[in-house]
Parts: structure tokens; C-alpha cells; sequence
């Protein structure tokens, strides 16, 4: 199997649950998740994979993802554009809506990403012709979203990062060096996570005490649960 003989976009002739097997085998990935407003990527490889209780669980360093694969329907591969002209491709983990629950992005091109599937058939899909806007905008100085991730720099102590929805969550856990506003997001870019919060989609954080410890879930303006959570030490967080 070669980068020229790969199609653009496809539609992988492998049960999700398969796929989700051979993560480990891929070497680097990016794994990608999207709910209202975050955007979650855990980087590095996915070190282990097990299956109980009806899920799968992807375990990496500081990294975990819960994947139950009754929520998904199918597997989409994208192999063009990239960065700097290099191919990144992605596999995209699709619910039977039609909805992308996660991504695998292979971080090192497809002569790393592909040979774990070698022999997978592939269903060729019409090349995606959707024009993206790059997005614009400033974040507000006082945007909910920021004030505890600001405190989490502050304060240089371990918290977590998580994202859930239908299917699937994802955990991070580690230091927070810095909180970049760009291209209205908000921003964490370490070496094993990157986190993108849009700018005025968090409305309010929800507290509740657990232990030792407090978990902040953001709500939108409107007072919906995001599906996005910080938890640690209330050191961490100063008071919002």
C-alpha cells in the first residue's frame, strides 16, 4: 500500500471496532474530539487498548479515552492536504447521524499510518469541495472560559482536561504552562495535548466538590451542559 494508491476520501471497509484495535499500531496520533466550542486533542501514541463493560479504553501517557462502539456507524479516511504539503491522514469515527464522534489523525504522514492497515479495502467517497472560513475574532478579556484556566497557569498544579459526549470521552491531565487567545479561541498547546475553546461559548462554570478535589463544568450561555469539564485541587482554580 502506497501514499498514491490511497484515495482522498473514503469510506473504510472495517468495523469501527477493528479499527479501533490497531490504534496502537499507527504510531503518533492525534486524537480529536469536538463539543460546543472545545475542541480536544490528546497527541502521542495510544499505548494500550482494552475492552470492558462494553467500551473500549484508549490509555496513553496522561492521556484516556472511553469509546463505547455501539455509537458508531462507520469509518471515514482523509488523505489530502496537510501541513507544509505533508499528508496527515485522518480517520474519521462517524455515529450513525452522520456525526464525526472522534477523529485519528496520524501525526507522522501515511508511511507511518498506514502500514498497520495494510489490506483494508476502501469505498471511494466524492472529494469534499466545502470551502472553511478561517475564523477571526478577538476573545474577550473577561471570557468565562478563560478565568480558571488562567488560574490553573497561576497556580502550576496538575488539573484535568476532559470532554464528553454521546459515545465518548477523553481526559488530559498535566500542567497548563499557557493560555493563548488567537483566531478567537482560547488556546493550550503542550507537547502530548492541544485545547481550543471558543471565545464566548462558556456562559458559566457549575462547581461541585469530589474529595479533595472540585470539578468546574461549563455551561453555555442558555445554561446547557457543554460537555466540557476541568477538575483538581481548588488551589488550582482561585475563585471564579
Amino acid at each position: 500500500m502506497t501514499e498514491r494508491t490511497l484515495p482522498s476520501r473514503a469510506i473504510v471497509k472495517l468495523s469501527p471496532s477493528e479499527l479501533l484495535q490497531r490504534l496502537p499500531d499507527l504510531g503518533p496520533v492525534m486524537v480529536v474530539s469536538r463539543v460546543n466550542g472545545a475542541t480536544h486533542e490528546r497527541i502521542g501514541p495510544v499505548e494500550d487498548v482494552t475492552i470492558g463493560k462494553g467500551e473500549f479504553l484508549l490509555r496513553g501517557k496522561r492521556h484516556d479515552s472511553r469509546i463505547d462502539p455501539t455509537h458508531l456507524e462507520a469509518v471515514h479516511l482523509e488523505s489530502s492536504g496537510g501541513a507544509h504539503g505533508k499528508v496527515l491522514p485522518k480517520l474519521s469515527f462517524i455515529d450513525r447521524d452522520g456525526e464525526t464522534v472522534f477523529s485519528v489523525i496520524g501525526m507522522e504522514g501515511t508511511e507511518a499510518f498506514f502500514p498497520a492497515l495494510d489490506g483494508v479495502v476502501f469505498e471511494e467517497l466524492p472529494a469534499d469541495t466545502e470551502k472553511r472560513k478561517m475564523p477571526t475574532g478577538e476573545v474577550a478579556n473577561d471570557d468565562p472560559g478563560a478565568v480558571p484556566l488562567n488560574a490553573a497557569v497561576l497556580s502550576k498544579l496538575p488539573i484535568v482536561i476532559s470532554v464528553e459526549r454521546p459515545g465518548f470521552s477523553q481526559n488530559w491531565r498535566g500542567v497548563v504552562g499557557e493560555v493563548k487567545p488567537a483566531m478567537s479561541f482560547l488556546n493550550i498547546m503542550t507537547e502530548d495535548f492541544h485545547l481550543h475553546l471558543k471565545g464566548g461559548a462558556v456562559g458559566r462554570w457549575m462547581e461541585t466538590v469530589e474529595g479533595e478535589e472540585i470539578i468546574l463544568s461549563a455551561e453555555d450561555a442558555s445554561g446547557k451542559a457543554m460537555g466540557f469539564t476541568l477538575r483538581g485541587p481548588r488551589a488550582a482554580f482561585g475563585s471564579i
